[in-house]
């Protein structure tokens, strides 16, 4: 039997050297981004934001030819009005649902009594609704409402530290004649993308919010901008925004036709933009296998909470992006698009 020779204890020792060290950088920052959490999240939504406004940025400054401080200002402008558009109609949604709290509770509980009969009648005995009917008289389900919208807010309430980072970026951006190819290449996809999501995602959430709001239910526009923020999360998001407005839907129109309508429709929604115009749109720019998805869905949710999740697949995609740029690195890009072999 043949002992090893040195050299390749060598190389394996080096090997193991390597992916030792490797580990120990993601878990160190990983530890970091958690830690930073609260800095992190606010700079890479402003990151995000620079990739969308770049180009009418450097539109204005080029066609009108504008000063680059004054396409700054004009183009921070409009995306203040948006924002505050956004904010309006949250808080609007919100108030009107706090305010009518008190009818919900008791269309709550009339809705337990009448399940109770219901199920009577089907035969159906000795099914306890007291925890239920507790919870609701101890108002927790609001309660729960209330802190989830609350880090909704909370979140927009960075908005001031999301604008100055993003002032700094647009002001110290260096345009793309003084830039390497590849890296132009690069941002041009990243503006790319997340210009497709953001309009796609947009749609999404007007047409299910104009479809809520035509059918009359309560809060439809508050059910639009949940659409559009969870168009981000993927599959998960969909699911979750078709599901949310059954509990208001079932409270103001029973188990009838509208209340069908009110789930049908926006899950066709849904599942037509999701399935078949973003794929279209998005072509092979993004290529991630649905396992490195929800993989990295887990991480981001994990090391940044909620907003981990909204900016999973962005993120990602970016990375993936990056990685595939250069020859060292696209073999793990070619793992995360679920193609370790191939040799494009």
């Amino acid at each position: 039997m043949t002992e090893p020779s040195t050299t390749e204890s060598t190389e394996f020792y080096t090997k193991v050297m390597a992916v030792s060290l490797a580990t120990m950088a993601v878990i160190a920052v990983t530890a970091t981004l958690m830690h930073l959490r609260a800095v992190m999240v606010p700079f890479v939504l402003s990151l995000f934001l620079y990739f969308m406004v770049s180009p009418l940025v450097d539109n204005l400054e080029d066609r009108f030819k504008l000063p680059r401080s004054l396409s700054v200002l004009f183009t921070l402008v409009l995306a203040g009005l948006m924002v505050l558009g956004l904010v309006a109609i949250v808080s609007v949604s919100l108030k009107s649902f706090f305010d009518s709290a008190p009818l919900y509770h008791v269309r709550l509980t009339q809705f337990m009594n009448e399940l109770a009969v219901e199920l009577e009648k089907w035969g159906i005995s000795g099914f306890d609704l007291s925890h239920f009917r507790t919870e609701l008289e101890t108002a927790r389900v609001f309660t729960v409402i209330q802190r989830f919208t609350g880090q909704f807010m909370g979140l927009i309430g960075n908005f001031f530290l999301i604008l100055i980072f993003l002032v700094f970026m647009l002001l110290g951006q260096a345009r793309s004649g003084h830039m390497p190819q590849f890296m132009t290449t690069i941002l041009t996809q990243i503006s790319k993308y997340v210009w497709t999501k953001f309009v796609l995602s947009l749609a999404t959430g007007v047409l299910v919010g104009a479809i809520l709001a035509f059918l009359g239910l309560d809060l439809a526009f508050m059910f639009g901008v949940l659409a559009f923020l969870l168009n981000f999360i993927p599959s998960v998001g969909s699911i979750f925004a078709t599901l949310l407005p059954i509990p208001v839907a079932i409270l103001q129109f029973g188990l009838g036709l509208d209340f069908a309508l009110a789930v049908v429709l926006p899950g066709l929604v849904q599942f037509s933009i999701g399935n078949v115009i973003e794929p279209k749109l998005m072509g092979k720019s993004l290529g991630l296998h649905p396992a490195t998805l929800l993989f990295f869905l887990i991480f981001w949710g994990i090391v940044w909470g909620i907003p981990g999740m909204f900016l999973a697949v962005p993120i990602t995609a970016i990375v993936k992006f990056v990685l595939s740029s250069f020859p060292q690195t696209k073999r793990l890009a070619n793992i995360m698009a679920g193609q370790p072999f191939s040799s494009e």
